[in-house]
């Protein structure tokens, strides 16, 4: 049989769709019940007969194991090695084919039952197969996912390494910047320090507040010198010591100033003995009377002294007219007016350099709270500039804020900054304000990538 025999050789692949294309062939085997003789007409009962079809066209018959041809000049496929025939030919029967012997309905049914099964093994392996492969096909897909996944987490994570080493460079700027302002604060403190140490503030009362006098200390207690004070002219000026001694010089009787500050009063002789002060030496020469006064070899000079009559009753000149040439007396009246001028100009010159430098250490405390507060200003400014942050990421724009404060002085910084869409370019600019004193300053500058 030339189908069986290709069924044979198929692979198991295949034999399932031949089984099915030879299940007619095999059920009309089965289901014939009538044999043919020439010319096709029915002939006898066909018992254990299969008539073989090519086609739709008999081709012969199988009958009791035997094969019959039925009319001559059929077309004989070549699958069963005969050839064309134009005379009887026996044809190949099965038990010679080595297959289906004895061939019966039972065993055609279990061949049958055979053949179905061993197809529906086939379906259930293919759809096994089918299924694998899908499990290979989703497999290889989500593996394909995760090569993707992790592809961008290693570019996240490299992008990621290269802002924390941009922040890791912007925390050592903030580190030397910081040091560089306590550089500076340390030198402040160090001025202001001097300042304490060395200017002149007021004296203060129970309460901290200034009153109207200076006192001049060292720190250790002693007086101590004022240099350098000019020529007082208003009623409240200092008097310097020129003026001082100009006073004493308006005295005579040699007072001055000596070179340690203290004051050499005038000397006067009168009869022969020597006062330090104007009033004794006008006394006694009161006493005296009018008399040359002798110079050291005890000869006479051009001046008088007036001894009285020696009872010690003093002499009086009276009457005696303002002297006007310098080599006039003096009568009392001019020279209580000369004391009185003097001591007033003193008072005066006195008065007007204490208030001058009164005047000229307010101004130098005015200086030094302004320097103070400009100072703590700016440093609170920077301190707010230094904690603004602006965003790197290409084309963004950042709108930053921020505080900072030094001691009792805070202040707070606004700032803008962009970065264009190719991250080469930067901008950013501040504006910061103090809320002591309302000092403000600003910064701004680019940056450029390559």
């Amino acid at each position: 049989m030339p189908f069986i025999i290709i069924i044979k050789r198929m692979e198991s692949k295949m034999k399932k769709y031949i089984y099915i294309a030879m299940l007619p062939l095999l059920q009309l085997c089965l289901s014939s019940q009538q044999s043919y003789a020439e010319g096709g007409r029915p002939e006898e009962s066909a018992k254990n007969t299969c008539v073989i079809t090519y086609g739709f066209k008999p081709w012969g018959i199988v009958k009791n194991s035997v094969n019959e041809i039925i009319k001559q000049g059929y077309y004989w496929t070549p699958a069963v090695g005969s050839g064309n025939g134009i005379g009887d030919v026996d044809c190949r029967n099965m038990p010679d084919l080595g297959f289906l012997d004895n061939l019966t309905g039972a065993s055609l049914d279990q061949a049958i039952k055979d053949l179905e099964e061993q197809n529906s093994k086939n379906k259930e392996q293919d759809n096994r197969l089918d299924q694998n492969e899908q499990k290979d096909l989703d497999q290889d897909g989500r593996l394909d996912g995760h090569d993707k996944d992790i592809t961008e987490i290693k570019d996240k994570n490299k992008e990621q390494d290269d802002r924390l080493d941009g922040h890791d460079r912007d925390i050592s700027d903030i580190k030397d910047k910081n040091k560089e302002q306590d550089d500076r604060l340390e030198g402040h403190d160090k001025d202001i320090k001097d300042i304490n140490d060395n200017a002149v503030f007021y004296d203060r009362d129970e309460n901290g507040k200034k009153t109207g006098n200076v006192t001049l200390d060292a720190g250790t207690g002693d007086p101590v010198g004022l240099g350098n004070v000019a020529d007082g002219k208003d009623k409240h000026d200092a008097t310097n010591v020129g003026q001082l001694q100009g006073a004493l010089d308006g005295l005579g009787g040699g007072a001055k100033v000596n070179p340690d500050g203290s004051i050499t009063p005038p000397t006067y002789e009168v009869g022969g003995k020597e006062y330090d002060n104007v009033a004794s030496a006008i006394d006694a020469q009161n006493k005296l009377g009018v008399q040359y006064v002798p110079d050291e070899n005890g000869k006479p000079t051009n001046h008088v002294i007036l001894k009285g009559d020696g009872s010690g009753e003093a002499v009086r000149l009276s009457n005696v007219a303002d002297g006007i040439a310098p080599g006039d007396a003096a009568n009392v009246r001019q020279v209580n007016k000369a004391k009185q001028e003097a001591f007033a100009y003193t008072d005066y010159k006195v008065d007007a350099l204490r208030e001058e430098t009164n005047r000229r250490f307010d101004s130098l405390s005015n200086e030094v709270d302004e320097l103070r507060d400009e100072a703590r200003s700016g440093i609170a400014m920077s301190n707010a500039f230094a904690a603004m942050r602006f965003d790197d990421n290409p084309g963004r724009g950042t709108l930053a804020m921020a505080m900072g404060g030094f001691k009792s002085t805070t202040a707070m910084a606004m700032g803008l900054g962009y970065t264009t869409d190719d991250g080469v370019y930067r901008f950013n600019a501040g504006l910061a304000r103090s809320f002591n004193g309302g000092d403000m300053s600003w910064n701004g500058g680019m940056s450029w990538s390559f």
